[in-house]
């Protein structure tokens, strides 16, 4: 995967094709979420089939940190793409149904895809086993969760062969946090990007599948850098790690370098 941008790494982890989607899914705080997983984690060629993966939202279109930045319909066009590209779709989970359209839940339920709907999957800290087993008997391979702002137990965050994976909208390590593009704005950087990583037990601190780098136009809002480039970036990204995968048997992980790690929390209204 390669890491295009103001620090390239052509390494053996990073694909080429990759083009650096360093948002996750980006959105608008995508990769905010917070997972327990194994970073780097890379599995034989033997047991890593990308043929098929649970697709997951929970939560994103609902965190304050997200709604600022992410059109609706973003879980809905990474489905497309992720089907598109041939690959099964075993589940699709999104949030509680709160009385107003979901473009995912819609689309999964069109499509015959199985459609679950949890607030959460822990209590007091331990995972509930019945959402485990029911996750389990999906028979995933990968865990694509973008947009997750639930914390998953490691149960389900390690269950598949090749791991979970997020978007984050930034270039990683920069800006980890809940409001990464509003801080690209705050701090006027020149440049913006999209990271896809794997879940770690740190939040947007898992090693990294691929990302690619933008220029931020003079004056753009955060959500105008999201719609004009980050959210396409970051739909590319996660389709070629996707690809990756499949034609690899094997995710990359670079991991990433904390002496550049900045955070990135929610702003109040105004400040951005």
């Amino acid at each position: 995967r390669r890491t295009r941008g103001p620090q390239q790494a052509g390494s053996a982890d990073c694909p080429r094709s990759a083009s650096r989607r360093c948002q996750g899914a980006a959105v608008g705080d995508a990769g905010s979420a917070a997972g327990f997983g194994r970073p780097g984690r890379r599995p034989s060629a033997a047991d890593a089939r990308t043929a098929s993966a649970a697709w997951w939202d929970l939560g994103a279109l609902i965190a304050s940190a997200a709604i600022k930045t992410l059109p609706a319909g973003t879980g809905k066009d990474v489905l497309a793409r992720v089907r598109e590209a041939g690959h099964a779709v075993v589940a699709v989970y999104v949030p509680p149904d709160k009385g107003r359209p979901d473009p995912l839940a819609a689309e999964a339920d069109a499509l015959g895809i199985p459609l679950r709907r949890h607030a959460r999957f822990r209590r007091k800290g331990e995972a509930l086993g019945e959402l485990v087993a029911e996750y389990r008997a999906f028979g995933a391979e990968l865990n694509l969760m973008p947009f997750t702002t639930v914390i998953l137990p490691p149960e389900i965050v390690e269950a598949p062969p090749l791991g979970s994976l997020c978007f984050h909208p930034s270039l990683l390590p920069r800006h980890r946090g809940m409001a990464a593009i509003e801080w690209t704005i705050k701090e006027g950087d020149p440049i913006a990007g999209g990271s896809i990583y794997h879940l770690a037990d740190r939040m947007d601190a898992g090693a990294i599948a691929a990302q690619d780098w933008v220029f931020v136009k003079k004056g753009e809002t955060a959500r105008e850098l999201w719609e004009r480039a980050l959210a396409p970036l970051g739909l590319r990204l996660l389709g070629e790690v996707i690809d990756y995968g499949k034609v690899n048997g094997a995710l990359p992980a670079k991991p990433q370098d904390e002496q550049f790690a900045t955070k990135a929390p929610n702003l109040s209204p105004g400040k951005h």
